[in-house]
């Protein structure tokens, strides 16, 4: 999330100014963040994958949960 609304330090916590740069987003700028977050999360697990083929058995799943993300755009 931190990556995909840029500006902020990527440590992977959704901290006090993680939230605040997310609750300060306009409409267009929110909707471009959720398509950029879901990106990200593609590219990670195609990554999980390309370094141990052994997690293709998750991928059908981890797409999945994006796709439902997606859905809600």
């Amino acid at each position: 999330l931190q990556e995909a609304i840029g500006g902020l330090t990527v440590d992977g916590i959704v901290g006090p100014a993680t939230l605040i740069a997310v609750n300060v987003l306009d409409a267009k700028l929110s909707r471009y963040v959720f398509v950029k977050f879901l990106a990200l999360r593609y590219a990670f697990v195609a990554n999980i994958v390309a370094d141990d083929a052994g997690q293709h058995v998750f991928l059908r799943g981890w797409v999945n949960r994006c796709n439902e993300f997606l859905m809600r755009l």
